[in-house]
């Protein structure tokens, strides 16, 4: 831990997102993107090993979240519901710290402008297919 910590104040960082920005994107892209912003905020502190134990939760997390929100009967969607609440209080959290970290040593926010034209980009993509799905069908 103590070399990590050396690793990443020798490191100089880039601007990382806030636990606002965070929990917002958990709120309206999922936890996806707010762990890929956790995660990215790690790697540009300068914590490396942090940010790739992230991607190898995170991503096939994801994975096994659509999987079973697909395979569960209706009933069930509230568990999905406070899962995803669950998600933007622990990345928050996470991101909280970190951020305090960051800040501590002079760090800068980052923007949320290219995170936020990808999410909007995604669904924009999303809602192509799914048109083009109901015009086929």
């Amino acid at each position: 831990m103590e070399v990590s910590q050396k690793t990443a104040q020798s490191v100089r960082s880039q601007a990382i997102w806030s636990p606002t920005a965070v929990a917002l994107f958990c709120f309206f892209f999922t936890f996806l993107a707010a762990g890929l912003m956790n995660a990215i905020s790690y790697g540009r502190v300068g914590f490396a090993n942090k940010r790739n134990k992230r991607l190898l939760i995170v991503i096939p997390g994801f994975i096994a979240f659509l999987f079973l929100a697909m395979v569960t009967p209706d009933g069930l969607s509230p568990l999905f519901t406070v899962f995803n609440l669950a998600m933007i209080l622990y990345f928050r959290q996470d991101q909280k710290k970190l951020y305090d970290l960051h800040v501590g040593r002079g760090g800068d926010k980052a923007g949320v402008g290219v995170p936020l034209l990808i999410g909007i980009s995604a669904y924009a993509m999303l809602l192509v297919l799914f048109i083009l799905g109901v015009l086929v069908a």
